[in-house]
């Protein structure tokens, strides 16, 4: 009985430590500029933006 309740243990610090090594992670690669998930799609209704000229652009 001991050796199960040791073992629940052993398997909640695990998640503890999975968790908070992703969530370390999440917050640098948001300080990158990194913010995950998928890109997101445009409506059938929605244009596109309008885009200058590059000599209108000047980091272009």
């Amino acid at each position: 009985m001991g050796a199960m309740f040791f073992a629940v243990l052993a398997v909640a610090g695990q998640i503890e430590h999975n968790r908070e090594t992703t969530l370390e992670g999440q917050v640098t690669a948001a300080k990158k500029g990194n913010h995950g998930g998928r890109p997101k799609v445009r409506r059938s209704g929605e244009r596109e933006p309008l885009r200058l000229p590059p000599r209108y652009c000047a980091f272009a």
